[in-house]
């Protein structure tokens, strides 16, 4: 499988000198391969979401560092991302843009704030040598049931969330520098945006929204397809043939290798059979490759 990229978890990661060999080996393995150079990727936001967390740098949560001066946030964050980045990590899916998430993964509840938050934490990342990730778009803030075990529903309006929840990526998309970090997708539903299908899947919602209304035009990546609220209601050819349609560039599909087997021959027979066009593969091709190409 030409994989475009690797996320490691704790199951993966058991000393600083292990990973990096394994970081090694796997780009090794993938330029002998004759593969694009890999997205190499981690979730370390801290607090409540930290890998190896008895062997990295200790990052409070969230929402702790936003009651504390934001050179404080911004200073962790670039000493976590050298730290990465010395492992040959080379993208981190942090920093979470929503508000007043559970178990302290949010910076605040105010819009502005997070913006604040957020955007110096991304630009620490950066700085370290890092892409990063402002997730879960359009804002998870609301939701009422873990994702993980899931579908939650936001039955807000597109008004209330653009002058809440999704101000902040609005915000941060125009104040960031392209190529130096993705969107990540949510897997909640905004039945008011688009009644028949979650964030991730949602044209709607990635391309006529995000990409066309907001103007975002780099790299897309959804939340991680193993989650329950998108693998108890469907199959993951069916989910990753969605998702592309809908305008997502990056699947990640991070636990049983048979789901992201799955997700791939789902896609190819997408391509084959004319469903995904050349056309809608190749505006995600150059997405990735100009971001790849901006730093490795």
């Amino acid at each position: 499988y030409r994989v475009g990229g690797i996320i490691l978890f704790d199951r993966n990661m058991e000393s600083k000198d292990q990973v990096k060999t394994l970081i090694a080996d796997i780009n090794k393995a993938g330029k002998s391969a004759g593969l694009t150079p890999l997205f190499l990727g981690i979730d370390q936001e801290g607090g409540a979401v930290a890998r190896m967390d008895d062997k990295l740098i200790k990052v409070p949560p969230a929402e702790e560092l936003g009651k504390a001066p934001i050179e404080q946030a911004a200073s962790l964050a670039k000493q976590s991302g050298a730290e990465l980045k010395d492992l040959g990590f080379n993208i981190n899916f942090a920093p979470v843009a929503d508000l007043g998430l559970t178990y302290g993964r949010s910076y605040s509840t105010s819009p502005d704030e997070v913006v604040r938050y957020a955007g110096a934490v991304g630009k620490a990342y950066d700085e370290a040598g890092l892409w990063y990730s402002y997730k879960h778009f359009p804002g998870i803030g609301k939701t009422d049931v873990d994702l993980h075990a899931d579908t939650s529903i936001v039955p807000v309006s597109k008004e209330t969330l653009l002058s809440e929840d999704t101000k902040v990526f609005v915000d941060l998309i125009k104040q960031s520098k392209s190529n130096t970090y993705t969107i990540m997708v949510s897997h909640a539903m905004y039945p008011q945006i688009d009644p028949d299908h979650p964030a991730s899947l949602s044209k709607a919602i990635i391309t006529d929204w995000l990409r066309k209304d907001i103007g975002y035009n780099g790299v897309v990546v959804t939340d991680d397809m193993d989650m329950g609220a998108l693998a108890n209601h469907y199959t993951f050819g069916d989910m990753a043939v969605q998702s592309i349609l809908a305008g997502s560039d990056i699947l990640l599909v991070c636990h049983e290798y048979e789901h992201m087997q799955e997700a791939y021959n789902g896609l190819m027979k997408a391509v084959k059979d004319g469903r995904i066009s050349k056309e809608r593969l190749d505006e995600s091709v150059k997405r990735i490759l100009l971001m790849k190409m901006s730093k490795i």
